[in-house]
């Protein structure tokens, strides 16, 4: 795009565009994916701090399977989620698949794009003069934040004040549950469909409950097309494994497979429509 326009303000405007699709969920975890060399045996044994990421979630692995023990040399996949202020790198690494499995995790994308994407691509960008970290501290703090809602965009359940009291601490490879945020106390507050000012813990604008039955095939709309962009991921699964009895969810975990973390991507945006299933619901009554 630089070379091809020259023109920076249209490279903000894609960088910052690519960057909020980070940070609201709407990527594949795939592309997220570290994978680094353990050689255990070789670390320091006086503090775990010393070990590399992918030697962290090795032990924590081993800790409760001693079969996942990697070969010498082996690559190891982790990623990097939100924890508490204070957190260090060491206690925000998990194996993806427990991103996948535990709802309370969210991806790390401010570390993701200021730790490794603005760095790799600002040595291109600072020598024709752009500063990629003004221009991501311009994104709306309502991107920064991660607390977005609505068809295509994450709904971040906010920990609850009750069940959100401290724990002994995040383990390393392990849990980082248990952090307690402002945004545990103010809920989104923007329409599910439209986007628009809604009232305090509605999902529908005053606008959109005025119209019940154009919010009615709006709503059904979103649904069907997330439902049938889901069903045509699980058919393309359910051949792959050689047909048999259609399993929903599938039994395929495959993290070398480009369509698992697509099947995972549909699902979760099918599941933050259930807010939206139950106002239609409510609506038909």
């Amino acid at each position: 795009m630089l070379f091809r326009t020259q023109d920076l303000s249209e490279i903000k405007v894609y960088l910052q565009r690519q960057w909020s699709k980070i940070l609201t969920g709407r990527v594949s975890l795939q592309d997220f994916i570290f994978a680094k060399e353990v050689r255990l045996g070789t670390y320091s044994t006086n503090s775990k701090s010393t070990m590399p990421p992918s030697a962290l979630v090795a032990t924590h692995r081993m800790s409760t399977d001693h079969r996942a023990q990697p070969r010498f040399g082996e690559r190891v996949r982790y990623v990097v989620v939100y924890g508490g202020p204070q957190a260090r790198l060491m206690d925000l690494v998990v194996p993806p698949e427990q991103l996948v499995n535990d709802k309370s995790l969210r991806l790390h994308g401010t570390y993701y794009i200021t730790k490794q994407i603005i760095p790799a691509v600002g040595r291109v960008l600072h020598l024709v003069g752009a500063d990629l970290m003004a221009w991501f501290s311009e994104l709306p703090r309502v991107y920064r934040a991660g607390y977005l809602r609505g068809p295509g965009l994450s709904l971040i359940a906010p920990p609850s004040p009750n069940n959100s009291t401290k724990e002994d601490g995040p383990k390393p490879g392990g849990n980082v549950r248990g952090v307690r945020t402002i945004d545990a106390f103010y809920q989104p507050t923007h329409c599910f469909l439209c986007h628009a000012i809604a009232p305090q813990e509605d999902i529908l604008c005053t606008d959109c409950k005025t119209n019940p039955q154009q919010t009615v095939l709006t709503g059904m709309t979103v649904l069907r097309e997330a439902e049938r962009a889901y069903a045509q991921i699980v058919q393309i699964c359910h051949n792959c494994i050689g047909g048999g009895v259609m399993e929903d969810p599938v039994a395929c975990v495959s993290l070398d497979c480009n369509i698992y973390f697509e099947r995972i991507k549909a699902l979760q945006a099918l599941e933050r429509l259930d807010p939206l299933r139950q106002a239609l619901y409510l609506f038909a009554q």
